[in-house]
């Protein structure tokens, strides 16, 4: 695997999105680690690499995603929940599970700001369909993980049926539909650049010489790997698959909303992740794929900032809580750092 001269964006897949950008995809089964990544960020890289060298385009990019994330999200919170947020709150996004990205360049990042555009138009009564539109097809062509919504708006369209808020439902199956048609389009488009219609399916097949491929050799492969019997790679890789979108569910449970549909939505995509790190048997970069859900650094940062009742007797279990929650993310956001360069979670 090729590694960044930018330390910070390496071994993750920020090389073979330069790749693609500079020497152009390579239309053949044989090169997997070009058909794999959609082609968004390659397109934005090659657009400035005349400026820039190619990998400090791609840092560029994801940087500038990432400043732009954040007020975003700052906008789309009081859509989920009742407490007020001052602006400097935003910071805390870099605490949350993964959210360092947000700070170093991550191709995770772009998706992150794309869907939370989305998500912000969706809720907002006001919310264009033909912006819906625009913004989830650009999210699926930078990262198929923009795929992980799709459950989030599943749930806010049957919410909308159900309540018989027709502006929700639509806005929700207008996201929905552009994310399925975009991703099917990406699929035929590389099987007929590559005259071989499997393609696409099968560069992304390529990670199962990696991993166990199903849930039961999974389980056998977990088992082994958190009693350290198969070294600190793997521990860390399956113990963060399967820990942190349980605790994420936790925290989703524990945070006050405005109303119970968007816990529901943030649980239904988090239960798809983890469905699909078992159901495949693979823990690569699971705790990173949670990163392009809005919702992730937004209620984990409402955990960390929701008061107990004046005088409630569980105002010392809520510090308690709110301290383990730092550790946590203070674990995660080490293993971020100490294993990029080591590839401990890839």
């Amino acid at each position: 695997m090729p590694l960044s001269k930018i330390r910070v964006a390496a071994p993750l897949d920020g090389p073979f999105y330069v790749q693609n950008g500079l020497a152009g995809f390579r239309w053949t089964r044989a090169s997997p680690d070009s058909l794999w990544f959609h082609p968004l960020l390659s397109l934005g890289v090659k657009g400035i690499s005349a400026v820039v060298n190619g990998e400090i385009a791609f840092w560029i990019l994801t940087l500038l995603c990432g400043a732009l994330a954040v007020p975003v999200l700052l906008m789309l919170a009081p859509e989920l929940f009742p407490q007020r947020w001052n602006p400097w709150v935003g910071l805390l996004f870099l605490v949350t599970p993964g959210g360092l990205s947000l700070g170093v360049g991550n191709p995770e990042v772009p998706t992150l700001l794309f869907l939370s555009v989305l998500l912000l138009l969706v809720l907002r009564p006001t919310g264009s369909i033909v912006l819906i539109c625009i913004v989830a097809g650009l999210a699926v062509l930078t990262k198929p993980t923009a795929m992980l919504v799709v459950p989030s708006l599943v749930v806010y369209f049957i919410g909308g049926t159900r309540r018989r808020d027709r502006g929700l439902a639509v806005r929700s199956a207008a996201g929905i539909v552009t994310l399925c048609c975009t991703f099917c389009l990406w699929v035929l488009f590389v099987g007929l650049k590559s005259h071989d219609p499997g393609a696409y399916w099968a560069a992304r097949r390529t990670y199962q010489g990696y991993v166990p491929g199903d849930a039961m050799h999974f389980f056998v492969v977990a088992r082994q790997a958190v009693r350290w019997q198969l070294g600190t790679r793997e521990a860390i890789r399956f113990g963060t698959a399967l820990l942190v979108p349980v605790i994420t569910l936790w925290v989703a449970l524990a945070v006050p909303v405005r109303d119970r549909v968007h816990r529901l939505a943030f649980m239904a995509s988090v239960c798809t992740l983890l469905a699909y790190v078992i159901g495949t048997g693979n823990p690569n970069k699971a705790f990173l794929y949670l990163l392009v859900l809005p919702f992730q650094p937004l209620f984990y940062t409402a955990f960390l900032t929701v008061r107990a009742p004046v005088g409630s007797r569980g105002t010392p279990l809520l510090t308690i809580a709110k301290v383990g929650c730092l550790a946590y993310c203070g674990a995660l956001a080490a293993i971020f750092v100490l294993g990029m360069p080591r590839a401990w979670f890839y």
